[in-house]
């Protein structure tokens, strides 16, 4: 199996991401955190406005490549007004993956990459040095939302 630079940078991305969170909840909120990490400087993926914010086929369809790969699991979550949320994690067989993706990338060590989603303050904080980018976004979530 062989990739292009361009979307091995997609997929570190998108394990960066799942590496940092653990588990995400809500397909619209993996991509608008996709999205604030890819504005920090990978530059790994195009967004469009959507309905709901920021939007990308690609990054839909790497998902489901990673998860019919088995590299990542999803698993739908039924809700109590007969929706479905989507949750989306590493499966155990790949956990490692990320990382050595994200490795392949950077250059210094994966540790030197900071991604942090905090619940109390309703913030998320993308920190990032050695992946080809130094730059630092805290961004607050909107009252109302999901997060």
């Amino acid at each position: 199996m062989t990739y292009d630079i361009s979307r091995l940078r997609r997929l570190a991305l998108i394990s960066l991401v799942l590496q940092a969170a653990g588990r995400i909840i809500g397909r619209t909120k993996l991509q608008k955190i996709v999205y604030l990490a890819n504005s920090i400087g990978w530059k790994a993926i195009d967004f469009k406005y959507h309905n709901y914010g920021p939007f990308s086929d690609s990054l839909a369809a790497e998902l489901d490549n990673m998860k019919n790969y088995g590299w990542i699991e999803e698993r739908e979550i039924p809700t109590s007004k007969d929706r479905v949320v989507h949750e989306y994690y590493f499966s155990n067989k790949y956990k490692q993956t990320g990382l050595s993706q994200q490795q392949v990338l950077c250059r210094r060590p994966a540790d030197n990459v900071n991604f942090g989603i905090s619940a109390s303050t309703r913030s998320i904080n993308v920190r990032g040095s050695g992946c080809r980018h130094d730059a630092e976004v805290e961004t607050p979530v909107l009252q109302g939302s999901n997060f």
